[in-house]
Formats: C-alpha cells, sequence, structure tokens
C-alpha cells in the first residue's frame, strides 16, 4: 500500500483530531481540506485520500526522473506539469537551473487557492516563481489544445492510471492520448507518471508508443511501509 492507498474511512478514524479547514462542492466533486493537530494538512477528493503535506518524497522523485533524464540542450528546458497539489513536484522542478519554464496545469480553483493560502510554507511559494505559468483546466483539454511542445510532461492528478480521482481521467492515460502527449514532446522529450500501486496495462501502453521505457519503484515510509512507481517514457521524435 502506497502513501496515498487510504479510503475516507481510514481517514475518518480520528476525525476529531482533524480540522475542516474548507470543504466546497464543484462541479466535478466534493474536496476538503483538512489539518491534523500536528499541522499535517489532507486532500479528500470525491471521498478519496489523495495526500497529506507529509507525502513529498515520492513527488520530488518524480520530478527528478524527468529532470535527470533530459538530453542536454542550448536554452532552457519547458517543462508541463499536470497536478499542482501541495506543490512539491513543482518545487522540485525549479531546483533545476536550466528549467526557464513550468507550465502549471491544475482543475480544481480550491487546490490552487489551498496553495496561496496555506501551503506557500511547506513549497516556498512556488506559484510565485516568475518560471511558473499556471493554468486552471483540465489536463487532457489541455494536451489536446496547446500547440506547445515540452521537454517533460509530468503527470501526477490521480492515484494512478487505475485508481482514478475521476472517472473521465481514464481518457487520460489511454493510448490514444499517450499518442497525443507524443507529439507535445520534443525531441528525446519524457513523459513521467505517478501511480500509487503497479498500473496493469500502463506499461504496455507506452511501449507501444515511446521508444524507450521504464519503471522507477519508489520505498515509501508513511503513513506506513509501501511502494509506489514512477513510470518513464522517452520519444525520439
Amino acid at each position: 500500500m502506497s502513501r496515498r492507498s487510504i479510503c475516507l474511512n481510514t481517514v475518518e478514524e480520528d476525525v476529531t483530531m482533524r480540522e475542516v479547514l474548507d470543504h466546497q462542492f464543484t462541479e466535478r466533486a466534493e474536496i476538503q481540506l483538512k489539518r491534523r493537530e500536528n499541522g499535517v494538512y489532507e486532500i479528500i477528493y470525491n471521498g478519496v485520500f489523495l495526500m497529506a503535506s507529509y507525502n513529498n518524497h515520492s513527488e520530488k522523485i518524480l520530478a527528478r526522473t524527468a529532470i535527470q533524464n533530459l538530453p542536454p540542450k542550448i536554452g532552457g528546458y519547458q517543462i508541463l506539469v499536470g497536478g499542482l497539489g501541495m506543490g512539491f513536484t513543482v518545487q522540485e522542478v525549479l531546483t533545476c537551473p536550466a528549467v526557464s519554464r513550468v507550465y502549471v496545469i491544475e482543475i480544481e480553483k480550491a487546490i490552487i487557492d489551498w496553495n496561496r493560502r496555506y501551503f506557500s510554507g511547506l513549497n516556498g511559494n512556488v506559484i510565485q516563481d516568475p518560471r511558473i505559468v499556471l493554468i486552471q483546466c483540465d489536463l487532457f483539454e489541455f494536451l489536446y489544445q496547446t500547440q506547445a511542445r515540452f521537454d517533460a510532461v509530468l503527470i501526477d492528478v490521480d492515484n494512478g492510471p487505475n485508481w482514478l480521482a475521476l472517472e473521465k481521467n481514464k481518457r487520460l492515460y489511454s493510448e490514444r492520448t499517450l499518442r497525443r502527449i507524443n507529439r507535445c514532446l520534443k525531441p528525446n522529450g519524457i513523459l513521467v507518471t505517478w501511480s500509487a500501486q503497479e498500473a496493469i496495462g500502463y506499461g504496455k501502453k507506452l511501449n507501444n508508443v515511446f521508444h524507450r521505457t521504464s519503471e522507477v519503484r519508489v520505498k515509501e515510509r508513511v503513513p506506513k511501509e509501501g511502494e509506489s512507481l514512477i513510470y518513464m517514457a522517452m520519444n525520439t521524435s
């Protein structure tokens, strides 16, 4: 079981120890931000525990996997991050001085607002970095509308390709969309995808589309011992 593989029932066992900081109903979901007495923040999305503020280890590994495998180039890297979360992935991307622009796609305005109000002290106020372009929209729709090309695309909007925060996100991991992402990448560009568990069938889809693929297994220690996976794929066109 990985860092996010906790159902709402488990989260609510000691609900008296958590303060609800915000609770909203959007057109897509019921979304909550909670804070424990020890200061840990938690995001609950449609009854699914998405993440807590101690979940920064594998987000950073996700970013490093992309950055460390990018080929040397003249000029700055252009990176696309799907899913703002608590800003840890973006924060790690920005540690690379060769990154000149990071496009961050987040569908929920509440999460953007929480980054400004609650998470800035955790992530170094990353959304105020001048290299950031923060766009509130659906990642799937953005991918099919953009004319831009990126050196890397990082996806962390669900608990993985087979464990969705929104059912319609299934289309994001289809072979058709992977081909679209491939076309959005620059030569030798990289796609990395975070997953709370092994995503059966996803690796095969990646192999059907990309030149080179691999998996990175990340040891998780909180809230309990476990393992998450990062799927990496590189194009050649």
